[in-house]
């Protein structure tokens, strides 16, 4: 039987609220006039959107994981960036410490027993 280890635990949790994210960006109207106002096309956050959903399905994976974390480290670092160049520093810091989570949770390497 596989052993869960707690990391690897910790991955869904965050991947559930990457498919929120990704679910709450393809609606609200106000979504699609923060887009435009910071200079995006208006069809930019249905790529937001596919982009958290993508991380959301891959990340809880083992053997998708890695590409799971890429997307979504990829997105959080664009999305703090747009927001720290809007002046919207609120928003902006939250990606970094969630990069950090989701770098700490994926190089999760299983240790040698002792004996």
């Amino acid at each position: 039987m596989p052993r869960i280890r707690g990391k690897s635990v910790g991955l869904v949790p965050l991947a559930a609220c990457f498919a929120y994210i990704g679910v709450y960006l393809v609606g609200p109207g106000h979504v699609v006039r923060a887009y435009v106002q910071w200079g995006f096309p208006p069809w930019a956050h249905f790529v937001a959107g596919a982009l958290f959903l993508s991380a959301a399905t891959l990340l809880p994976f083992r053997r998708t994981r890695w590409p799971g974390a890429t997307i979504a480290c990829c997105v959080l670092a664009v999305a703090a960036a747009t927001c720290a160049l809007h002046g919207d520093y609120a928003h902006a810091v939250q990606g970094p410490p969630l990069i950090a989570l989701i770098v700490w949770l994926v190089l999760d390497r299983p240790r040698p027993a002792a004996g």
